[in-house]
């Protein structure tokens, strides 16, 4: 049992630590950030990671589209990274879970004293789920800001990123230009909803 109960504890990943991600170095450095909190396999943050990030609303269409993609998805050994936050994004950790895929949650607030919802905790004890915050344990609320900041260690943490739907002028499209800029690999969906994101280098979902 106390084996189990440690599972559920963080463990706090300094900038010296091997484990600690190197992509992530320098923005922690610039904004004077301490460490990263993990709940589960460290191990997780090594794999190639595919990021998954998406405006809160969403038009229907490709809402379909997303769905459908991860349960193509879900059977594949590949590990996701995302917040989690929005419908679509809830609904594709739904998807994941059923599967087989290996997940990285990182909510926009600490999570020293965070309780882990009782359908995680099978897949935290087996390896298969890790929660991950970059927050120090007095950002115990997520808020706006949080949430730009999660979904920009989302980004920077991800090999590669997919971006189902960006709101126009909205805070995802701004990032979304921005990990562009990054010369990273951002996805999307070939739709006219997302023309602006395909105008400037966002390549088709495969």
């Amino acid at each position: 049992m106390d084996k189990v109960r440690s599972s559920f504890r963080p463990t706090l990943l300094s900038l010296e630590d091997a484990a600690f991600p190197r992509a992530l170095e320098a923005f922690f450095e610039e904004s004077g950030k301490m460490g990263l909190s993990v709940i589960g396999e460290t191990s997780l943050l090594s794999e190639l990671l595919f990021g998954l990030i998406c405006s809160v609303r969403c038009p229907g269409s490709i809402v379909l589209q997303t769905y459908d993609h991860f349960q193509h998805l879900k059977m594949n050994r590949q590990t996701f990274i995302g917040g989690f936050h929005s419908p679509m994004e809830r609904e594709c950790l739904r998807i994941i879970l059923s599967g087989r895929s290996p997940v990285i949650i990182c909510p926009a607030r600490s999570i020293d004293r965070m309780r882990i919802r009782t359908d995680w905790r099978p897949f935290v004890v087996t390896g298969r789920l890790s929660i991950v915050s970059g927050f120090s344990g007095k950002q115990r609320r997520s808020s706006v800001r949080l949430a730009e900041e999660r979904n920009r260690i989302v980004a920077i943490l991800a090999d590669e990123v997919l971006i189902p739907y960006a709101a126009p002028g909205g805070k995802t499209e701004r990032l979304a230009r921005e990990i562009l800029e990054w010369k990273k690999t951002v996805r999307t969906f070939p739709t006219s909803e997302n023309e602006s994101l395909l105008r400037r280098g966002a390549l088709h979902v495969t």
